[in-house]
This record gives C-alpha cells, structure tokens and sequence, in this order.
C-alpha cells in the first residue's frame, strides 16, 4: 500500500536517496532480495521513497547467510516526525545483545530532520 507524503517530506526523502544512490551505488537495493546480475535490469530496479531501503554491509557472504544488508523502515513524517525509521540488520551471525546494542545505538543517533540513511549504514 503506498503512502501518501508530504511535499516537504518527498522533496527531502528525494535528496536522501540521491546521496545514498551516489555514496552506495549498486549496494542501495530496492528490497533484500538483490536484482539480477543483469546491468540493465539493476539500472531499472527502483528505490521507492517511502521506504524500505536496503543497504548491503559488504560485498560477500558471510558463513552462506547472504551479504550483511541493513533495513531502513521509515515512519510516513520521516525525516521531520519525532517517530525513529526502524533498523533491522539482515544475513549476519552477531551475538544477540551486541546487535540490539548496536540497533539501540541507531536509534540514539536519531535526530529529528537529520537524514538517517549513510549515518546508519557507516554505522554498521
């Protein structure tokens, strides 16, 4: 179901994502499973502006479980609402308190109309 947004909201989700595209490249993904190795067919696959967005922690699998990704849940008032996006971290053997230390540190980080996006992700 899409979401309405904000003129302000879609003008600044559009900036993040440019900058995330620019600084991330071919490790932004439209979802967690990644497109096809095709060249044309990862050019065409689109980021949606609300959400989520998936960035790849690396470039290769660790013990067969995929490549590290993190999840970005955004709330619809993101990036201007007091509500934190949701982190999730995909594919990644981590004990299970360091992870939500690390998850709760995210949200920490959270400033309201601060852009979350490449703070996260360098982050993790």
């Amino acid at each position: 179901m899409a979401v309405e947004l904000s003129e302000e909201v879609t003008l600044r989700r559009s900036e993040e994502l440019a900058a995330l595209q620019a600084y991330y490249d071919d490790a932004l993904l439209p979802s967690l499973i990644p497109p096809s190795s095709s060249e044309d067919d990862r050019h065409q696959a689109t980021i949606a502006l609300e959400g989520p967005w998936f960035i790849q922690l690396g470039n290769r699998s660790l013990f067969g479980l995929g490549i590290p990704t993190l999840e970005i849940r955004l709330p619809s008032t993101y990036p201007f609402g007091n509500e934190c996006p949701t982190a999730i971290i995909h594919n990644v053997m981590m004990n299970p308190q360091i992870k939500e230390e690390l998850l709760q540190e995210l949200k920490d980080m959270y400033d309201m109309e601060t852009d979350v996006g490449i703070m996260w992700g360098e982050r993790c």
